[in-house]
């Protein structure tokens, strides 16, 4: 049992690479950093939704089919900036 969780757990020849060699500088913490920002940020959109939706139901008093609308075209429109800027091929 001990000798499966070591190969499970053993590194490949690539990991070993990267740990000796490169390392974990101060560039990879500033990536890792915008990287987490980022998707904090993407899911926070979501749960943002989930609180706002409901309470503009009642506040605009629009109906359940209007609500899901609303929140699809806020959705996709966060969505569809995914292809703003990128190259065509």
């Amino acid at each position: 049992m001990q000798i499966l969780i070591l190969i499970f757990y053993s590194m490949s020849p690539f990991d070993t690479i990267l740990e000796k060699k490169v390392g974990f500088g101060k560039y990879q913490y500033i990536t890792y950093f915008f990287a987490s920002l980022t998707h904090f940020s993407d899911g926070s959109e979501i749960v943002g939704l989930s609180i706002l939706l409901p309470v503009l139901k009642n506040e605009w008093k629009i109906s359940d089919e209007d609500q899901s609308i609303l929140g699809s075209v806020l959705f996709f429109w966060d969505s569809s900036w995914l292809n703003f800027g990128r190259l065509r091929i």
